[in-house]
C-alpha cells in the first residue's frame, strides 16, 4: 500500500537506510536520478549532484536522520540555477515495515520545487487569514532560514518573530515549527490525497522543535 501511495505522489521521494544506502525510488524520483539533478546515487548511497554547492549541507542532513532528527536543505543545480527544497525525516518502526525497504528504512527523502512552495505558503496565508508580516515570516522559514536570520531579513527584532510564529502557529493549529513547516511542504509534494493521508497519519515522523 505505502509503494503504490509513493509512486502516485508527484513529487521525487527516497527511502534510505541509516547508512544512507538508497532503498527505493518512486517514480518521480526515478526520473530525477536519471537526470542527476540535484541528486545521484553514488556507491549505492544517495548524494547531492556532482554540480550542486549544497554537498555539505546535504550531508549534514542525513547525518541528523541518524540521529532521528529532521531536516530541510535548499539545493542549488549550479548549471541551470534551479532551487528545490530537501526534507529529510525519520519514519517510525512500524512504518518502516511496510515500506520497500523493510526496517532498514531510516527516513524519507523528498524534493520540493521553490516555485511551488511559494505557491503553498501564499495557499496557507489565505486558508489560515495569516498577516501580511506572518506570511513575510513564513516565507522566511520556509527558506531555510532560522527564527534569528529571518529577524534580520526582515529588519524586526528575534522577540517580534517569536511572537509571530506563536501567532502562526496558534492560527493553524500546529504546536511546533517543524510541524508547520510540515503542513506546508506535504501542501506542496504530497499531490495524491491518498499519499497525503498515509504518510501523515501513519509515518510516525517526530515532532521536532527547531
Amino acid at each position: 500500500m505505502y509503494a503504490a501511495a509513493l509512486d502516485a505522489v508527484t513529487a521525487p521521494v527516497f527511502g534510505v537506510s541509516h547508512g544512507n544506502t538508497l532503498l527505493f525510488a518512486n517514480s518521480a524520483a526515478r526520473s530525477l536520478l536519471q537526470r542527476q539533478q540535484w541528486v545521484r546515487v553514488s556507491n549505492g548511497c544517495l548524494a547531492a549532484s556532482a554540480v550542486d554547492e549544497s554537498g555539505p549541507a546535504f550531508s549534514r542532513a542525513l547525518g541528523r536522520l541518524r540521529c532521528g532528527l529532521t531536516s530541510r536543505v535548499l539545493l542549488t543545480d549550479s548549471a541551470t540555477g534551479l532551487q528545490a527544497v530537501m526534507t529529510v525525516s525519520p519514519v517510525g518502526r512500524a512504518a518502516a515495515g511496510t515500506l520497500r525497504g523493510g526496517d532498514d528504512t531510516a527516513g524519507l527523502v523528498w524534493l520540493t520545487g521553490c516555485t511551488q512552495e511559494v505557491a503553498c505558503v501564499k495557499y496557507v496565508s489565505e486558508v489560515f487569514r495569516l498577516t501580511r508580516a506572518e506570511d513575510q515570516l513564513l516565507h522566511q522559514l520556509m527558506a531555510g532560514h532560522a527564527l534569528r536570520e529571518a529577524a534580520g531579513n526582515l529588519h524586526v527584532s528575534i522577540h517580534t518573530v517569536r511572537n509571530q510564529l506563536k501567532s502562526v502557529l496558534r492560527k493553524t493549529g500546529r504546536h511546533t515549527q517543524a510541524q508547520l513547516l510540515t503542513l506546508v511542504t506535504r501542501m506542496a509534494s504530497l499531490q495524491a490525497p491518498a499519499a497525503a493521508e498515509i504518510l501523515a497519519a501513519d509515518s510516525g515522523f517526530p515532532r521536532i522543535t527547531d
